[in-house]
């Protein structure tokens, strides 16, 4: 009988603790019109054409003592336009997510929204942010009101037969105190071999650091944005099988301004090539866009939001690249994103 009141009363002393469990469910919508024309090798004419959607269903419960605890199964449906049933993608969503204070931290396939801050184009390509929605791996993050910093390992190749084995960690924090601000991007990206190949692949590292500081005088004018930004990079990359090291240096100056719904933002690279590797093995390691494979690149963004709501967002945006010694190339792109938990919360 003493065995039988102490398992009832740990369960009534667990019990406690947890609060009612609540369903939850999310859906993401993305269509995505990404028309590039170009004569520069390193970024080719294309058009990218389709609709994401990404529904979300869940359990939440309240930890009086932990925290929040959330487990989420979902799936996102990826069809370019123009395509047949064969041309689908369907990438599973299966995360928990644990929150407590200011904490964030998640296992599984967890979607890229969750992450703070969207990451530099040199580190993720808009290709790849359309058909690759998810993180594989692990996701920390922890937000107060000066900044943030967020920890991200996305296992991106499991090695097989015919796959390689390919993951990443990425490190991004920023501190704010009034109209300044400092932080930084980090990168140690990796791709080895496939099992058991008839010839080895080699193996592949990638370190990147980026330190930046920034000034955001927002609040001072009364424009929405009114922020530039200035980056040192430094780029690690070795191909150990045919024996090659880069150690590449360069400066990223990124200024933006935005007034009710018109927006324009300019991005410098100046430097050393940060994608030596592209040409051997192109976005099996490096994610970012290929066009930082120049010394010198600009891109100036010109963009209308047609519609602009917490949980809709429409906008056009013209883009012009000029890269050192390339005639410009123009990308005219059209996004209309909704997200159901931003218009539930």
């Amino acid at each position: 009988m003493t065995h039988k009141l102490k398992i009832l009363t740990l369960l009534i002393l667990i019990s406690s603790t947890i609060s009612a469990q609540k369903f939850i469910y999310d859906v993401d919508f993305l269509t995505f019109f990404d028309d590039r024309e170009s004569h520069i090798p390193s970024y080719p004419s294309k058009t990218l054409f389709g609709t994401r959607l990404s529904p979300e269903i869940g359990v939440e419960f309240n930890d009086s003592v932990y925290g929040n605890h959330q487990l989420i199964a979902g799936v996102s449906y990826i069809q370019p336009f123009g395509s047949t049933w064969r041309d689908i993608r369907l990438n599973p969503t299966i995360y928990y997510r644990y929150r407590q204070h200011g904490f964030n931290l998640s296992f599984g396939f967890i979607p890229w929204r969750n992450i703070r801050t969207s990451l530099p184009d040199y580190l993720f390509s808009d290709s790849l942010s359309y058909f690759s929605p998810n993180i594989q791996g692990v996701h920390f993050g922890y937000t107060s009101r000066h900044g943030f910093a967020e920890f991200i390992a996305d296992w991106r190749g499991m090695q097989s037969i015919e796959t390689r084995e390919a993951f990443r960690l990425l490190l991004t924090g920023e501190y704010h105190y009034q109209w300044f601000f400092t932080g930084g991007n980090a990168q140690l990206n990796h791709l080895a071999n496939r099992l058991n190949p008839p010839v080895r692949d080699g193996v592949c590292d990638d370190i990147t650091a980026q330190p930046f500081i920034g000034f955001n005088f927002s609040q001072l004018t009364p424009l929405d944005t009114l922020a530039l930004r200035t980056s040192y990079i430094f780029s690690y990359q070795r191909d150990r099988k045919n024996n090659q090291l880069f150690i590449n240096h360069g400066f990223l100056a990124e200024f933006s301004i935005k007034l009710r719904f018109l927006e324009a933002e300019n991005t410098l690279y100046i430097g050393d090539p940060l994608m030596p590797l592209y040409p051997q093995y192109g976005s099996l390691l490096n994610q970012g866009e290929s066009i930082y494979q120049h010394r010198i690149y600009n891109k100036t963004e010109f963009s209308v939001y047609i519609l602009q709501f917490p949980f809709v967002d429409v906008r056009f945006s013209w883009n012009l690249h000029y890269a050192q010694n390339q005639p410009l190339a123009h990308q005219q792109l059209l996004t209309a994103h909704f997200n159901l938990s931003a218009l539930t919360n």
